[in-house]
């Protein structure tokens, strides 16, 4: 049986960039989004707009011209474990010499994946809307949890090759993926509790924390080069943070580790017993603030962010900054 939504997201792996994988298997190389709030997924075409004045001493607009286009959106969901596994992989895992991972692409290697998003909506009418975006890669993304908010949320910016249909080159898209069935919505998002233990500073287990997040910026490079759509779209270098409120304490010393610069290990992983995901910033990460927070009435904390720094012993030698690990 169909799903009832009246609005669906699906994303699909690309075999090479701006072109999706011809075989598709859901949970595998194709990916159900569940839009769990209000314009969860929010993507489209802009004209990149020329305005030219009419001139002779008069400064009014009388043309505009649009030579290229930009596409960008965001996506808010839960972390679903395979979604989260395909989400994070796509955010951070760089292509590898044999190109075969994240998954099998013809990227270059030490860029990202990219994958293809497919929207449908209906209208009142009953009319589907249709659109694809190819080309979509992460710009950012960041994970949050809390005892206030227990599951993991998922923040997502995006930008993508084209957005098909488009009203410039009378492009159409391809024949869209069926509409999902009951059983193809996943449940069950990693929660707070699945991160006890398993938020590492050094190798010891960070203890009595009420929130954490962290965020991954990747540093793109987008060239249009002389088409109207978006010909490469690059990773050139990334930022990452994770913060953390924890009960302020003696053991471990955080404010000593802070003030003597000092770096070491830093890793959450997520752990429901039969899956798991792990961020890990690798041996090279510090504390890079760590103010007090001391209200009236309630146990004092403090606000830890971690920064990671590039490890040059990570990954077999090979060096790493973020790494992604998921079972």
């Amino acid at each position: 049986m169909a799903s009832s939504a009246p609005e669906y997201l699906w994303l699909v792996q690309e075999s090479s960039y701006g072109t999706q994988v011809t075989t598709k298997t859901v949970g595998t190389n194709q990916f159900l989004v569940p839009l769990h709030e209000s314009n969860s997924f929010s993507m489209a075409e802009d004209p990149v707009f020329q305005e030219i004045p009419y001139g002779g001493g008069l400064d009014v607009v009388a043309d505009v011209v649009a030579d290229h286009r930009e596409v960008k959106g965001s996506l808010t969901t839960l972390g679903y474990p395979a979604l989260a596994a395909f989400l994070l992989n796509a955010a951070v895992t760089r292509v590898n010499a044999g190109q075969t991972s994240p998954w099998t692409t013809t990227e270059p290697p030490g860029d990202l994946a990219s994958f293809y998003a497919w929207h449908l909506i209906r209208d009142r009418s009953g009319a589907w809307h249709t659109r694809a975006y190819s080309g979509v890669k992460v710009l950012s993304i960041e994970g949050s949890v809390s005892r206030q908010d227990p599951k993991l949320k998922l923040k997502l910016e995006l930008q993508a090759q084209k957005e098909l249909p488009n009203a410039v080159d009378s492009s159409t898209a391809p024949t869209a993926p069926a509409a999902p069935t009951e059983a193809q919505y996943p449940r069950g998002p990693y929660l707070f509790s699945h991160t006890g233990g398993n938020v590492l500073l050094g190798g010891s287990a960070l203890t009595k924390y009420d929130s954490l997040s962290f965020k991954i910026t990747n540093k793109v490079d987008p060239r249009w080069f002389e088409s109207r759509w978006l010909s490469d779209l690059v990773c050139v270098g990334r930022e990452a943070t994770s913060d953390m409120s924890l009960l302020l304490k003696s053991s471990p010393d955080l404010r000593s580790t802070y003030q003597a610069v000092t770096s070491q290990g830093f890793s959450i992983e997520f752990d429901n017993g039969t899956n798991s995901l792990k961020v890990d910033f690798n041996g090279n990460a510090h504390i890079n603030k760590l103010p007090y927070d001391l209200p009236l009435g309630k146990v004092f904390m403090q606000n830890a962010t971690f920064r990671n720094k590039w490890d040059a012993a990570a990954n077999a030698g090979a060096g790493a900054d973020v790494t992604i690990t998921t079972t």
